[in-house]
């Protein structure tokens, strides 16, 4: 991995890198594996940093942003409310959330192209990093889903809007309220009305059948 000189240094256990694959070009790549890349304080600051830095780099076109080749991002870290008590401290609560709204808003306002490259699975506010880029390209076997509403979490940093522009407010209902997986050739509207449109065509055959044989 090859740093950018414009961009700040990432400190301590390097949760992150930038590679340099052709001229214009920037990858991203999240170096939490360990941990799922589940983004924490440390890595959600460095996302910012180095997106401001990026974004101010002459000559850069596009910057790739990838994860594992098991997971992209498993979501927020769970130490990352680790400040907040049970009691619903808001202010507390403001705070542990804030890092990953400025890192969400670094990498949406980016100037450059920006594409999310998911492999495996992007997960809460993993899938909210993928959809702040410009373009999200999904490995076959990669899936994504939003677990909040089964942890007792209210989602943030704009994903159900983001969600709901992309796939149609029906299939960002059935994810947010179900929690289920969601796997790369599902996402796309086009495959979930021709799976819905194939279902419906059946049934009045097998009304018919059933009428004709009680």
């Amino acid at each position: 991995a090859v740093q950018n000189p414009s961009c700040p240094t990432v400190a301590g256990s390097e949760p992150l890198s930038i590679e340099r694959p052709a001229p214009g070009v920037a990858v991203v790549r999240l170096q939490r594996e360990a941990k799922r890349n589940a983004l924490d304080v440390s890595l959600m600051d460095a996302l910012t940093a180095v997106a401001h830095g990026l974004a101010d780099e002459p000559g850069l076109k596009a910057v790739v942003l990838t994860g594992g080749p098991s997971m992209f991002s498993a979501g927020v870290d769970v130490s990352v409310f680790d400040g907040v008590s049970a009691a619903l401290d808001v202010v507390a609560l403001r705070r542990a959330i804030a890092p990953g709204q400025r890192m969400i808003e670094a990498w949406g306002r980016m100037p450059q192209l920006t594409i999310a490259a998911v492999e495996g699975g992007a997960v809460g506010g993993g899938l909210g990093l993928a959809l702040a880029c410009d373009w999200r390209v999904f490995a076959q076997d990669a899936w994504a889903c939003v677990p909040e509403v089964k942890l007792g979490l209210t989602y943030g940093w704009g994903l159900l809007p983001r969600l709901s522009a992309l796939v149609g407010p029906a299939k960002a209902k059935w994810m947010a309220t179900l929690c289920r997986p969601m796997a790369a050739p599902s996402c796309s509207s086009g495959v979930w009305w021709s799976r819905w449109r194939r279902r419906v065509r059946r049934w009045p055959v097998r009304w018919r059948w059933r009428k004709r044989w009680p």
